[in-house]
C-alpha cells in the first residue's frame, strides 16, 4: 500500500478455513479500495476494504445493481456466476460491485483489458464459437463488434488479443496451446484487417505471457515462454530479442505497461509508453 509517498505492507482480512486453500483474486479500485473474492469456494465471498486494506468486511459478492459507465478509477473485469461471465466493476471510493449494464456482445466472454488510450477491449467467441473481439472507446457505455480478420489458409486462432499502436491497432491470434499464430493490422479502428505475419514451421513460438507491448518508438515487443520477440517494422517480422523465458511478465494497467519480476517478488516496471521504463521495488526481499 502506498501511503504518503512510501510504500507500506497490510495483511488481508482473516479467512475462514475452507477459503484459505481455494483460489483468491484481489482486484484495486482508485484510492484505498481494495476487494479479495474468493472464487473456488463451496460458498463464493468477497471482503472489501476502503482504507487501503486496514480494515475489511465480507459481502456476500453479488452486485449491487447496474451501472452504465466505468468510472475513472474503477476496476472492471468478467466475473462468473452460476451463468456466463458478465462485466462487473468495483467503484472507487465505495467498494461497491455493480454489473456493467452494456456488456459486449460475445457468447463467452474470457478478459477483458485496457487500451493505451484508455478504451477497453474485450475478447470471447461468438454464436458459431469463433473468437472476436469488442471494442468500447466510452467507458463500457456501448460495445463494437470488429470483423474477423479475413481466413488465408491454416487453422484460425483459438485466442485473440488486441493492442493499440502509434499506427493503427494490432491483432494477435494464438493456438489453443496459446503459441503465436497471427498477427494483423488495421489502420481503420478495426474495420479492415491486414495481415502481417504468420507462423511457419521454423517460426513456432512459446506460449504467450501477458500483453504484446505496442512502444511509442514503433516497436512491437511480445512475451512468450521460449523468449522476448521484438519486431521493428509493423509486425511483419520479428528477431528474438532475449531467449529462454522472461523474467518478467507484462500486463495493461490504467497507469500504462508494467512488467512484474517473477524472480524478485515486489520488484516492477512502470511505462505509459512501452519505451521509457522506471523501476518501482515494494518492501524488502529478505526475511
Amino acid at each position: 500500500m502506498l501511503a504518503d509517498g512510501a510504500w507500506e505492507q497490510r495483511r488481508g482480512p482473516r479467512l475462514p478455513a475452507a477459503a484459505l486453500t481455494a483460489e483468491r483474486e484481489y482486484r484495486a479500485a482508485g484510492d484505498g479500495v481494495v476487494r479479495l473474492s474468493v472464487l473456488d469456494a463451496a460458498e463464493p465471498r468477497d471482503w472489501i476494504s476502503t482504507d487501503g486494506a486496514v480494515t475489511w468486511r465480507e459481502t456476500d459478492g453479488t452486485p449491487s445493481g447496474e451501472i452504465t459507465s466505468v468510472p475513472d478509477g474503477a476496476a472492471v473485469w468478467p466475473r462468473r456466476g452460476d451463468g456466463p461471465a458478465r462485466l462487473v466493476v468495483l467503484l472507487p471510493g465505495t467498494g461497491e460491485l455493480r454489473t456493467l449494464a452494456a456488456q459486449p456482445p460475445l457468447e463467452l466472454l474470457r478478459d477483458v483489458q485496457l487500451l493505451p488510450d484508455g478504451g477497453y477491449w474485450a475478447a470471447g467467441t461468438d454464436g458459431t464459437d469463433t473468437p472476436r473481439v469488442a471494442v468500447s472507446r466510452d467507458h463500457g457505455e456501448s460495445w463494437e463488434l470488429l470483423p474477423s480478420p479475413p481466413a488465408e489458409g491454416g487453422e484460425a486462432p483459438a485466442h485473440l488479443l488486441l493492442q493499440a499502436g502509434r499506427d493503427g491497432l494490432y491483432l494477435f491470434g494464438a493456438d489453443s496451446a496459446s503459441a503465436l499464430t497471427t498477427v494483423h493490422w488495421s489502420g481503420d479502428g478495426g474495420a479492415t484487417w491486414e495481415r502481417r505475419w504468420s507462423a511457419g514451421a521454423a517460426e513456432p513460438t512459446g506460449a504467450l505471457l501477458g500483453t504484446p507491448i505496442a512502444a511509442a518508438d514503433g516497436r512491437l515487443i511480445v512475451y512468450a515462454t521460449d523468449g522476448v520477440r521484438v519486431s521493428a517494422d509493423g509486425g511483419r517480422t520479428f528477431t528474438v530479442d532475449r531467449p529462454g523465458r522472461p523474467p518478467e511478465r507484462p500486463r495493461m494497467t490504467p497507469a500504462g505497461y508494467l512488467l512484474t519480476d517473477v524472480d524478485h517478488p515486489g520488484h516492477y516496471r512502470l511505462s505509459a509508453d512501452g519505451f521509457t521504463w522506471r523501476t518501482v521495488i515494494l518492501g524488502s526481499e529478505e526475511g
